[in-house]
């Protein structure tokens, strides 16, 4: 336990929220891009942010995930029961926003060439992968706390008991 902003938070909880707030951070670096070089000419290089594409989407999971803890945490909501618990919503939402921000970094272009004078490259950049690193940290701790609340991973939660057998 820690004590942020005056209330004790688990470890886990508080490693889901970091994480959440680094993904959102290392979103706005360079993510994927390409770059050339002509001998005698220069060249040059381009790079876009993970704002971009498909990969919006796995940040909004990533950034939800984070959001809900952190909901739980500090704004003292109760969460509505659903068939399956928050922490598994949690963690499904950061391993899924993380594995679509990795695919969708790695299938951008990923390519070289090197030439006599000339050279280019494309695919994942500095940031992306920084990205990556801080999804794994947020869906590491959000299984981590799964773990630690006991939460089953089946869809029963909700499901009343079966009545007891008629007598006859």
């Amino acid at each position: 336990m820690a004590n942020v902003g005056g209330r004790e938070v688990g470890t886990n909880d508080l490693g889901v929220m970091v994480a959440g707030a680094a993904a959102l951070v290392f979103s706005f670096l360079p993510y994927v891009g390409a770059s050339y070089q002509v001998k005698g000419f220069g060249g040059g290089s381009a790079h876009i942010n993970a704002w971009h594409g498909w990969a919006f989407l796995g940040l909004l999971l990533l950034v939800v995930a984070a959001g809900v803890v952190a909901a739980r945490v500090f704004a003292d909501i109760t969460l509505p029961t659903l068939p399956v618990g928050w922490h598994v919503l949690v963690a499904a939402a950061a391993a899924l926003g993380t594995l679509m921000v990795l695919v969708r970094g790695l299938s951008w272009g990923g390519s070289e060439f090197e030439g006599v004078g000339t050279s280019y490259s494309s695919g994942m950049r500095w940031g992306g992968y920084l990205l990556v690193l801080a999804g794994i940290a947020e869906t590491v701790f959000a299984v981590l706390a799964l773990r630690a609340s006991g939460e089953s991973v089946s869809f029963d939660r909700g499901t009343p008991d079966a009545p007891p057998p008629a007598a006859i």
